[in-house]
C-alpha cells in the first residue's frame, strides 16, 4: 500500500477530531486558513466519530 504526506496529514486531523479535539484547535494544527475550511474537509469525522484507522475512515 503506498502512502503519500497527504494521507498522513489526514490521519493526523482525523485523530485530533476522533480523540476530542474542538475545530479551532484542528485548524491552528493544520494551518487552515479559518475554522470553515478545517469543517469542510472534515466534518464527516465529527458527524460519524471515526477513528483515526485507516481501514475505516
Amino acid at each position: 500500500m503506498d502512502y503519500k504526506l497527504h494521507d498522513l496529514r489526514h490521519f493526523h486531523a482525523s485523530g485530533l477530531i476522533a480523540t476530542g479535539y474542538d475545530v479551532v484547535t484542528v485548524q491552528r494544527a493544520l494551518g487552515h486558513s479559518n475554522a470553515t475550511v478545517t469543517v469542510n474537509n472534515y466534518s464527516q469525522f465529527w458527524a460519524t466519530g471515526c477513528r483515526p484507522d485507516p481501514g475505516r475512515c
